[in-house]
């Protein structure tokens, strides 16, 4: 379940970054860039905490086998 919470927090994060990335080229603002960053960073985290538990059930459909050895 805390799964979940880590990929909603991550696409949470994302957006607010991207959002910030708009205002921060309209306003040339360095501190919005490092705030920008410092989300991006957190929610790249925050989605590698997600997948750590959903990462070996896509490789299978990945490789078209139906086990894990490609």
């Amino acid at each position: 379940m805390i799964y979940w919470l880590f990929l909603a927090a991550s696409i949470a994060l994302e957006v607010v970054g991207v959002l910030l990335l708009n205002h921060a080229s309209q306003t040339n603002a360095t501190s919005t860039m490092m705030v920008m960053y410092a989300l991006v960073i957190a929610s790249y985290f925050l989605l590698s905490k997600a997948v750590k538990r959903a990462s070996l059930w896509a490789l299978p459909m990945l490789c078209g086998k139906a086990q894990a050895s490609c």
